[in-house]
């Protein structure tokens, strides 16, 4: 394990692309997770969903 970044919901889906990781967390919507430094991710944003965030493509 390389670092770790603890949101507020249970990613139900991942993708990733370049130095982003990008989370479907169910009702707490989207997620976006920079781990261009894998020691230390940190949140680069977030997008509210208008429904149930199952899945996630890039």
């Amino acid at each position: 394990e390389a670092g770790f970044y603890d949101t507020p919901g249970g990613a139900v889906g991942v993708a990733v692309a370049g130095e982003y990781a990008y989370l479907a967390e169910g009702m707490e919507g989207l997620r976006i997770i920079d781990i261009s430094d894998p020691a230390a991710p940190t949140e680069a944003g977030y997008y509210e969903t208008p429904g149930i965030a199952m899945g996630v493509a890039v």
